[in-house]
């Protein structure tokens, strides 16, 4: 009993707190910022990824947050679209008459749907949700493109991680490879340094083991809301 207990703490406490744990938390409706700092009264959140932000660029919690500023990758529209059944989305639309761009749920696939995903929406995700978001398109060899933002810092208040500035790059994929850039004044791209490039590749060993059953949560930016972070999810 007092493993069971013991084990029942961690899963509710402490992963969210280490930042081992994002989706599949004991955080329906909660609103909770899970990268880039807590929102939580008194708990912190993502403390890995606060500590190794500057570490070597290989390891899994190293590079902060991004926010994903654009792309032409349809699948990511996913990641808010309403992945519920017909009569639960019928309840919600025509019921509750809840706007289709407001009702999300806290999954992403690179799989067909039945029913096309709603419009792309800017988001934040930490450093290992955008690593493997690319490794995602280069397996799959989708031909594509993707303007971020790296936010200088890993921790902020909601106005930072909806509109701080950062260093901005774009990776663009064709057949599995990608290529990366930095954008400059006017938009002028330029090579991607060293560190960068192995920020958006797959971490290293032992790094990316202990990350293994971690799934990075997207929080969404919706236009004026910069005090405190928009519901995420439904159901």
């Amino acid at each position: 009993r007092r493993a069971l207990v013991g084990g029942t703490g961690a899963y509710a406490f402490l992963l969210p707190a280490l930042g081992l744990q994002e989706r599949g938390g004991c955080l329906m409706f909660s609103q909770l910022r899970l990268h880039g700092g807590s929102n939580h009264l008194l708990l912190p959140t993502s403390l890995l990824q606060r500590e190794l932000a500057s570490a070597e660029p290989t390891n899994a919690f190293a590079g902060g947050v991004v926010r994903v500023e654009a792309t032409d990758l349809e699948w990511v529209g996913n990641t808010f679209a309403e992945h519920m059944g017909p009569r639960t989305l019928r309840l919600i639309r025509e019921v509750a008459a809840v706007p289709a761009e407001y009702v999300w749920a806290a999954k992403s696939s690179s799989a067909k749907r039945s029913r096309p995903p709603p419009r792309f929406r800017r988001h934040t995700l930490s450093a290992l949700g955008l690593r493997r978001l690319l490794a995602t398109a280069a397996r799959q060899k989708d031909s594509f493109s993707l303007r971020y933002t790296r936010l200088h810092g890993a921790v902020g208040d909601e106005a930072w991680r909806t509109g701080s500035a950062g260093s901005e790059y774009v990776v663009r994929g064709e057949g599995g490879a990608t290529r990366c850039a930095r954008l400059g004044l006017g938009g002028k791209e330029s090579p991607c340094d060293a560190r960068e490039e192995a920020l958006i590749a797959p971490p290293s060993w032992p790094s990316s083991a202990f990350a293994f059953l971690l799934e990075p949560q997207p929080n969404p930016i919706v236009d004026g809301y910069t005090d405190e972070m928009h519901c995420v999810t439904w159901g």
